[in-house]
């Protein structure tokens, strides 16, 4: 081993392959490993801090991949409350592993260390891992509902129009989420404070707004069981929106999927200010049919969203967006034909 002890910290949430490599690489070159993991004191001004997992769970992460790699005799894991951790108590640390994204950090330490007549780390930069859209794979990305632990991003699977298969129309009648026998009872049920809300079909938007309460993103077609609606509302909102996009009936476009994405985003907690400057939440017009949208909607919302859609003769069907179900969706999209 290059190293006698070897120290670096993270927040470790959602266990993913980044992290994996970052693990690999700091017992490759060392003996006797000090992993800091992130309180809940330096999660402040994270994004979607509600989503991120206790220390408890994260913790649990490390040592169960740390017992899977034969790691865990030579290891050590220690809260960090600060960027410090034990680097300020003991002397015989050899050296830290980074990441570009933390080796400023790194610098800090050795400056104390200097300061206090430690010895300086010797600093390890760990490139960071790339995912298959060439962005890096983080814990905020997959709280972002971007990609999952693998790194593979949601939105590649709608690269091209999907055509719903015969044999997927029945397990698809069936409702993906909760279902709710009136609108008043969703608005009741749903934390508007801490949800982005998509909402898919006409009615269902309709009933919310009729209830006082406005989607982040409203997904809609102007029909209803293939009927046209003639209402008010949904005239001034063709005649404010600038664009329709095509989903035919049985089908996900690939364009209206990106624009949905885009349209997710923007609603998003990493673009707070942009709805609030237009002060004003899309509209997603769909020329064609919107039902099949739900699902790259799911796909692509932030863990913790809300997506909703009407269901004829049940009610109003309620997903709560979490990796379990965008596991369950991503299943369903790999059985459609590509069109």
């Amino acid at each position: 081993m290059k190293y006698k002890n070897i120290i670096f910290g993270g927040t470790f949430d959602h266990f993913h392959l980044g992290h994996r490599k970052l693990i690999d690489e700091a017992f490759k070159n060392g003996e006797n490993i000090a992993i800091g993991i992130t309180t809940e004191k330096l999660l402040k001004g994270k994004i979607l801090p509600l989503v991120i997992e206790s220390y408890q769970a994260r913790k649990d992460a490390v040592v169960k991949y740390l017992t899977e790699k034969s790691y865990l005799k030579r290891s050590k894991i220690i809260p960090l409350n600060d960027i410090f951790g034990n680097s300020k108590t003991e002397k015989n640390i050899d050296a830290i592993v980074v990441t570009s994204q933390t080796k400023n950090n790194a610098l800090k330490i050795n400056q104390w260390r200097k300061e206090n007549k430690f010895q300086p780390l010797q600093i390890i930069e760990v490139p960071l891992l790339r995912g298959d859209d060439g962005q890096i794979i983080s814990s905020e990305r997959i709280r972002l509902g971007e990609i999952d632990r693998e790194g593979n991003p949601h939105l590649k699977l709608f690269e091209k129009t999907l055509l719903l298969p015969d044999s997927l129309k029945n397990e698809l009648r069936k409702p993906i989420g909760k279902t709710f026998t009136s609108t008043e009872t969703v608005v009741r049920y749903i934390d508007i404070s801490d949800n982005i809300i998509i909402a898919v079909g006409d009615i269902i938007n309709k009933e919310l707004i009729d209830n006082g309460f406005e989607p982040d993103v409203k997904v809609v077609d102007f029909r209803t069981r293939r009927e046209k609606i003639k209402n008010i509302l949904f005239q001034k909102i063709f005649k404010a929106s600038s664009s329709v996009f095509v989903n035919r009936a049985g089908t996900i476009n690939a364009k209206a999927v990106e624009q949905l994405d885009k349209l997710i985003k923007e609603a998003g907690p990493s673009t707070p200010t942009l709805i609030a400057q237009d002060d004003k939440k899309p509209w997603f017009l769909v020329n064609g049919e919107e039902d099949l949208l739900a699902l790259p909607a799911i796909l692509l919302a932030p863990l913790n969203s809300i997506v909703m859609y009407g269901q004829y003769g049940v009610g109003v069907v309620v997903i709560e967006v979490t990796e379990e179900i965008k596991k369950k969706i991503e299943k369903i999209i790999k059985q459609f034909q590509i069109g």
